[in-house]
């Protein structure tokens, strides 16, 4: 067993746990334990506290000193310094993922953990959910299902809440040449990366498509990507569409051409303006500036 792998199988999952039940339980009476991180979204005292566990826990590693970190929540300066040059490892991290529904107890959440190599490649991926489940890159299981072997498809569709994954039944039968009517499709959008993971990782969604928001954000920072190193160890295919280091499309799918497909109904479901904002205003057309890449490389 490798020390990468070691380390991530130690990962103190009941700490992490507890620290959550704990600072869920006093929010209802202690509104100081949220907080506005900015307009569109909260933080809140378990983010921090589970970041700083979990970044305690990796200083006495034996990956100490090996990684850089690159986490949703501001580090304390003592992590910072781990920056200053650059290392092995990117040391990911989002200690709550679905912190709405944290928030609103909710157990739709969870915490993923990943590592990069310095050239930002994802290698190692480490999933909990809130009922204390693990899905990981080093314990892959199950099965991918070509859909030519399926009657109907559930498939991730996601805009962080725009409203555009409404249409995309309909433009998937029709992209797919009939293979799929668009009541043989059917959608989920669950706000939570992690759960998104779990429901292909187990085999209750065929595949996933998240395409920049109309309104809201226009990027998936490389945190919410973590689950997608189990999902590849599994023998899922994966898109990232890119401008520079930003992922602007996602899409998981049991093989390339199934990939392909879901990211053109993602093109087409993007409004003219919304393509304009995300591109060049030179091109007209959002995918002519996108980088398609298959390897992973998250950041």
């Amino acid at each position: 067993m490798s020390i990468v792998t070691e380390t991530f199988n130690n990962l103190p999952k009941r700490e992490i746990l507890e620290i959550a039940s704990r600072i869920r339980s006093e929010i209802s009476t202690n509104p100081d334990l949220v907080r506005l991180k900015d307009k569109k979204q909260f933080v809140t005292q378990a983010d921090i506290d589970i970041q700083n566990c979990i970044l305690d826990y990796f200083s006495s590693s034996p990956l100490q000193g090996k990684y850089n970190i690159f986490a949703e929540e501001s580090l304390r300066p003592e992590d910072e310094g781990l920056n200053a040059e650059r290392r092995e490892w990117i040391l990911l991290i989002d200690p709550i993922d679905g912190t709405s529904s944290f928030c609103r107890g909710d157990d739709s959440w969870g915490c993923m953990v990943g590592m990069c190599e310095a050239s930002g490649v994802l290698k190692h991926s480490w999933n909990l959910l809130a009922d204390g489940t693990v899905y990981s890159s080093f314990s892959a299981r199950g099965q991918v299902d070509n859909w030519k072997t399926l009657s109907s498809l559930t498939l991730d569709v996601y805009d962080y809440g725009a409203g555009m994954t409404s249409e995309f039944p309909l433009l998937f039968s029709k992209s797919c040449k009939g293979e799929f009517g668009a009541e043989q499709v059917h959608t989920t959008s669950l706000p939570a990366a992690i759960w998104a993971g779990w429901n292909l990782y187990t085999g209750r969604s065929n595949g996933l498509l998240w395409i920049p928001s109309d309104s809201g954000k226009g990027t998936y920072p490389s945190y919410d990507l973590i689950f997608l190193g189990a999902l590849a160890r599994q023998g899922w295919h994966i898109l990232l569409g890119r401008i520079q280091t930003e992922t602007h499309f996602v899409s998981v799918a049991p093989d390339k051409d199934s990939c392909e497909l879901l990211l053109e109904c993602g093109y087409a479901m993007l409004s003219y303006r919304a393509a304009n904002r995300v591109a060049d205003r030179d091109t007209g057309r959002a995918k002519e500036k996108f980088e398609m890449n298959s390897e992973l490389r998250i950041l």
